[in-house]
């Protein structure tokens, strides 16, 4: 069964897809039907996490090439160039219908389609060419982002936590520029939507220099005013359905990227090397066959991830020995095939009965992913002795202990743990992080004292330091004053509920931008902390300045409730959703317990509700990027490999002897072609069918 989309049956990754189909695959229509398909690397993921396959095939699009590649003219067939607004994406465009030495255009005309706004000087390069002639259509589709789930999209920009957050980064001329095109990129996702929506932004009291929010907001409303201006059909929201975007940056919540979270998604990605959504897992080999490796996309077309991503680690065991338990009960085929066992009682015993099932190949394959997958998260889980360690990143994150009391004693707890070999380097860093956040700082001497006893290195230690450049304080002389210790008082009871009926121990922090979330649809927001930009809509006008305060208290309990904390994707909601949806952006990262925070509050509150960022951030890259905030050098390795390079050149043209010699192979190939003639929608056809792994990434 496929993720529910939401309350209204609302899909980002759907509504990119239609974008990309209506807009530009059927918008083009050549006269004798076939077309080809060109996309750059930028385009070519947008199109991997929108699109199947087939989705572009059945258009009639005889094949999607790489523009990088070399490719085979296709004289007689036109082309939809699917591509970024990059200096190097056009110059492999131009070349392609300019080649020079003498060659013709590789393709009868084009149809350009940019994922965002093209720059004027990259226009300007364009008509000034000689591939101007050829263009049919030039149009920019403003999907420049990644529909990573349905209500989940990312700009795929890691680099952008260095650009906004670093001293080294080239000041506020940098950090603005960074921002200008961040926005450019926010701005096409909200024109798919057709939403042109009420704008909040973080304003974190008492830190005047993190204006970061603000100004973001700003340029996100500028760049849709003027859009509004040149587009009349902008928005296609009517006033009533007009959404909210929240604008926040990473330093809203410092504790999310660094505590473990035992939710299925969450936890895998943290303690396992999954690179761009893949898990790599051994597949024991058949009748003597060796063991191989199997390559497998965790995403939306795999039902059993989807309810399971979001579930408490112990709930995704349990979901998966009565799932298939469940199984073995209604097929007599695959009990007598077990020898008439009745059920599993763990996963390496459901993994064992699996492997005696080789007929029953789609179980083995639903279920072997999720069994390794989750075996593997539990074996890490009590080799690094991370109960413990999570019991205290628990204490000091939420200020309070299972049982409610406060926490005692935290430095004599923590310490046995710096000294533990089982853990790793990275997990003390996370455990001395989360300290000095709950303390607001420590004394020089202690920090040292504990720095010795983890055993850190020097180049790891910047990444503690680095912490003040997102405005932690690092640093106290002696105690805190009243004033401060009240502001870190427990939070009392929320009045939405939000209270522990059962939620495990180590799992009871509430991100801080779930209780935004929460607040703002409630009514209850503060507007000193997080203030309109331009007028507030009418239900929001007499919001008190009151309400759940982030930046005095501390978030209640994790909930544990059907459809929130335990579920894969939306719980089923009562009626259409209240209002108008809320679209919330975190500069500089967010992580996957705010993404599955954002499915919680759709399902409970009865919302649409999409989260976005620059990029998504793992405990371990937070860790890394804070320690290289400094190190310019070493967040070279986030630049892009395509986009802004030089692209290829146009061949020298040929001389007099070499044209003749060339239009004297090209009258031979006329003449054998008149001979055994075939029509170009046949040729294409027979491409269609031979050419189809030469799409998304198999080229």
């Amino acid at each position: 069964m496929m993720q529910s989309a939401g309350p209204s049956g609302f899909s980002l990754k759907e509504a990119t897809k239609r974008r990309l189909i209506n807009d530009m695959v059927r918008f083009v229509q050549p006269a004798n039907k076939w077309k080809v398909m060109v996309v750059d690397p930028i385009s070519m993921k947008i199109l991997n996490y929108s699109l199947k396959m087939f989705d572009i095939l059945d258009e009639n699009v005889t094949l999607v090439e790489l523009i990088t590649k070399k490719r085979q003219p296709y004289p007689n067939l036109e082309a939809i160039y699917f591509l970024s607004p990059t200096p190097e994406a056009i110059a492999h465009f131009i070349v392609d219908f300019c080649p020079g030495g003498g060659k013709k255009p590789l393709y009868a005309a084009a149809h350009l389609f940019f994922l965002g706004v093209l720059p004027d000087r990259l226009m300007d390069r364009i008509t000034q060419s000689g591939a101007a002639r050829y263009i049919k259509n030039l149009k920019e589709l403003y999907v420049d982002y990644l529909p990573l789930e349905s209500r989940v999209f990312s700009l795929d920009s890691p680099a952008s936590f260095f650009r906004l957050f670093s001293p080294e980064a080239g000041g506020l001329p940098a950090q603005r520029a960074e921002m200008d095109v961040t926005a450019k990129r926010l701005k096409s996702l909200l024109v798919t939507l057709g939403d042109y929506p009420y704008i909040r932004y973080y304003r974190p009291v008492g830190d005047p220099d993190n204006n970061r929010s603000s100004k973001f907001a700003y340029m996100v409303s500028s760049e849709l005013e003027n859009h509004a201006r040149v587009d009349p059909s902008f928005p296609t929201t009517d006033a009533n359905s007009k959404g909210t975007l929240l604008v926040v940056d990473r330093s809203l919540d410092m504790n999310a990227p660094l505590l473990h979270e035992f939710t299925y998604q969450a936890m895998a990605y943290d303690l396992l090397p999954l690179e761009d959504g893949k898990y790599l897992y051994a597949v024991k080999g058949q009748d003597g066959a060796a063991d191989s490796e199997k390559e497998i996309p965790l995403d939306d077309s795999d039902s059993l991830w989807v309810d399971l991503r979001h579930k408490h680690i112990a709930d995704t065991i349990k979901s998966l020995l009565d799932g298939f338990n469940k199984f073995l009960s209604e097929n007599k085929a695959a009990s007598a095939a077990m020898g008439g066992a009745a059920k599993s009682s763990g996963l390496k015993d459901m993994k064992d009965m699996l492997a005696a099932m080789p007929q029953f190949q789609e179980m083995k394959q639903k279920y072997s992913v999720h069994i390794n997958l989750s075996q593997e998260c539990m074996n890490i889980f009590e080799r690094r002795k991370l109960a413990d360690t999570a019991a205290i990143e628990q204490n000091m994150a939420t200020g309070e202990t299972a049982d409610g009391g406060k926490p005692k004693n935290l430095v004599s707890d923590m310490v046995p743990l710096l000294d533990d070999p089982a853990l790793t380097v990275y997990d003390k860093v996370r455990l001395l992080m989360l300290f000095i956040i709950s303390k607001e700082g420590v004394q020089d001497d202690d920090r040292r004292k504990l720095l010795e006893h983890a055993n850190v290195g020097l180049e790891l230690a910047e990444s503690i330091t680095n912490m003040a450049l997102l405005g932690v304080k690092l640093s106290r002389d002696g105690k805190r004053d009243k004033a401060k210790k009240d502001k870190r008082k427990p939070a009392a009871k929320r009045p939405s509920g939000d209270e522990d009926d059962g939620a495990y121990e180590l799992s009871r922090y509430v991100t801080q931008l779930k209780t935004a979330l929460e607040d703002h649809i409630s009514g209850s927001l503060e507007t000193d902390v997080f203030p309109y930009l331009g007028p507030a809509p009418a239900a929001d006008a007499s919001a008190r300045t009151g309400g759940t305060s982030l930046r005095s208290t501390k978030p209640s309990w994790q909930q544990k409730k059907s459809g929130g904390a335990g579920a894969g994707g939306d719980a089923a909601a009562a009626g259409p959703p209240k209002g108008g949806r809320l679209i919330v952006f975190v500069l500089g990262g967010m992580t996957y317990s705010e993404i599955r925070s954002v499915y919680e509050v759709a399902a409970a509150m009865n919302k649409e509700v999409i989260i976005g960022s620059t990029h998504i951030v793992t405990p371990t890259k937070f860790v890394d990027d804070l320690k290289n905030l400094r190190r310019p050098q070493a967040f070279a390795a986030y630049a892009p490999s395509f986009g802004f390079g030089e692209g290829p050149q146009p061949l020298p043209e040929p001389s007099e002897k070499e044209r003749k010699k060339m239009q004297s192979a090209e009258a031979r190939a006329e003449a054998g072609h008149a001979a055994s003639p075939a029509t170009a929608p046949a040729a294409a056809g027979d491409g269609k069918e031979k050419k189809k792994k030469k799409l998304f990434g198999l080229f």
